[in-house]
């Protein structure tokens, strides 16, 4: 890539355009050529064709030109960033001329302001130091080569209106931009019918005639139809001329300045839509420079961070690193280095970070970096959102869920979530265990592979009512059948988690195991009703049970027989001590104190 790198026309079509005030400078005396530098500091430049003819490489590509001008051209563009203090100097300077000798010419130098920042404008004259009538005449022509010039670039046409013959005459470049035919004949009427229909026809008719009747120039931007209905933005210039008090000629200049009028509405539009969008935004929005201060911030982030808005300029004296938690500024950094760097476009981050009250509160920051241009330095932007009641409610839920969590593991019970459709969420380890299964092989089994096909549809009624919401929980027993084939008895708790519109979410089961408790109960049934048995059969020998303060228990037939008595009247009503003598009981304390 060359040193020296050579703008486009378009460039300078867009840079003259742009900046009116620039096309005076241009046409203020006769000059051979011109430069237009937009960044100092590169070594980039728009050169007029009318400096290319003048040192005779008019006939030449750009690749040639270039080649040819690129050392001296360098050469000037250092003493002028030498001299760069100076807001304008001249100098003379020897280039290499396309014939193969040199051309001295006077070069200078003069700051201007663009559109988008600071540059250099480069003027260039013949250098003589006395001039003879024929080179008077020369440098009028160079005048009228760049008056010519830059009216091309920055399509600026002539009109005039002779109001005594009525004859109205327009140069080329307005016939361009009215986009009629070059043996187009204007006149006054047509001339005003192009403007658009409304304010703008208003407009001109209104300033043509203030200035035939009481003298007064104008300047305005309106807008056009083209004579193939395009419609543009042109700034229409005239001014009166009288004789004897009254007006005879109008005259003046027209300029298409579309591109840059469309430009400066959008910007318009775009600045007013930001303005509204961050005065009215909830979320707080911070402009920040690279280095970390604060150079704009909305009333929504003041509030987030506990200012008011008439402490704008307090809030602005600080940086990120005094509103950022410790504990998240290392990140941070990192975030906005690699952001700086160009290695990422954009990030987000959740972090802690102090009111000005030095209260902690959680921040949700989304940041992007806006880079500068012509000269501008980078910025950063930044949403900030409060998040603080949201990651409370966050971390008293992750607290609840490893409550959850611990009791659902380490449950006594077998515990598990079902969804909707039937299938197994999670189980714990105490339910898998129960029915002689590993976590993994248990959720792939179906309920009704579990359940004892007799108790398969026992609690139908219970879990339907369940699911419409009628009942909260319910516990029913059943049975259930183990991998090895044995049954298991439990009972089976079942409750439903709902959603926040109250809809069924899962379910979630409990089962107790009771095979235990019930084949004990059923052991010691039997060995009870054995006894039973073994009472009633014996009707000739008197069995009878009492607690341990002597009052009866159970009383057999033999015994009803023997001494009389009904086991209804006894049972647990009469001490055994009613169906002795005193000396039978005296005999027997006797006997066992011998024993003893």
């Amino acid at each position: 890539m060359p040193l020296l790198q050579l703008l486009p026309l378009s460039q300078g079509e867009k840079i003259i355009s742009e900046n009116p005030s620039l096309l005076n400078k241009l046409t203020s005396m006769p000059v051979c050529g011109i430069w237009l530098q937009p960044e100092l500091q590169e070594n980039s430049l728009w050169i007029s064709d009318s400096f290319w003819n003048f040192m005779g490489y008019g006939n030449k590509d750009e690749h040639s030109r270039s080649e040819s001008l690129e050392a001296e051209a360098l050469s000037v563009l250092e003493d002028v960033r030498a001299n760069i203090h100076k807001e304008e100097f001249q100098f003379k300077k020897r280039f290499p001329s396309g014939d193969g000798n040199g051309l001295l010419v006077r070069v200078m130098v003069q700051k201007v302001a663009f559109h988008q920042g600071t540059g250099i404008l480069y003027r260039f004259q013949r250098y003589e130091a006395k001039l003879n009538p024929g080179d008077k005449k020369e440098s009028f022509q160079d005048l009228i080569k760049i008056f010519n010039e830059t009216n091309e670039l920055a399509r600026v046409g002539g009109w005039e209106l002779d109001l005594v013959s009525g004859k109205l005459s327009w140069t080329r470049m307005t016939k361009e931009i009215h986009e009629v035919p070059a043996d187009f004949v204007p006149d006054l009427e047509k001339g005003i019918y192009f403007y658009k229909e409304g304010w703008s026809r208003d407009k001109i008719s209104g300033l043509v005639q203030e200035a035939i009747e009481n003298g007064k120039s104008w300047d305005a931007e309106l807008l056009l139809v083209t004579a193939k209905g395009k419609e543009i933005w042109v700034r229409a210039m005239g001014k009166p001329e009288f004789q004897e008090g009254k007006c005879v000629r109008l005259y003046g200049a027209f300029q298409d300045i579309n591109h840059q009028k469309i430009a400066e509405l959008q910007y318009k539009t775009t600045r007013e839509r930001f303005e509204k969008i961050f005065q009215n935004s909830s979320l707080g929005i911070i402009l920040v420079h690279i280095e970390g201060h604060l150079i704009l911030a909305n009333p929504a982030s003041l509030k987030i961070f506990g200012f008011k808005e008439a402490e704008l300029n307090d809030a602005l004296n600080l940086t990120f690193k005094d509103l950022i938690h410790p504990n998240y500024l290392k990140e941070a950094v990192r975030y906005r280095q690699k952001l700086v760097n160009g290695e990422i476009e954009n990030y987000q981050m959740e972090a802690r970070f102090f009111k000005i009250t030095g209260e902690e509160i959680w921040c949700r920051l989304t940041t992007s970096i806006v880079r500068g241009e012509a000269g501008m330095e980078d910025l950063i932007i930044s949403q900030v959102e409060d998040i603080t009641e949201r990651m409370q409610l966050q971390m008293k839920a992750n607290e609840n869920a490893k409550r959850f969590m611990s009791a659902f593991e380490y449950s006594p019970n077998g515990m598990g979530v079902v969804s909707m459709e039937g299938e197994w969420l999670m189980v714990n380890q105490n339910l898998a265990n129960m029915f002689g299964y590993t976590k993994e092989e248990f959720v792939n089994k179906r309920s009704s592979e579990l359940t004892h096909p007799k108790d398969l549809k026992k609690d139908s009624k219970q879990l339907q009512a369940l699911i419409n919401l009628e009942i909260e929980t319910y516990s029913v027993e059943k049975r259930f059948i183990h991998q090895s084939g044995r049954i298991i008895y439990g009972m089976l708790y079942v409750s439903v988690i709902v959603d926040d519109e109250g809809k069924p979410l899962y379910l979630i089961g409990q089962i107790a195991d009771l095979t235990k408790r019930i084949l004990s109960e059923r052991a010691l049934q039997k060995s009870l009703d054995e006894f039973q048995g073994l009472m009633d059969a014996t009707t000739k020998v008197s069995i009878m049970e009492t607690d341990l303060d002597g009052v009866i228990q159970k009383f057999n037939k033999g015994a009803e027989n023997l001494l009389g008595y009904t086991a209804e009247e006894v049972v647990g009503k009469m001490n055994v001590l009613a169906i002795h003598t005193d000396e039978e009981i005296k005999e027997r304390d006797e006997h066992r104190e011998k024993f003893y």
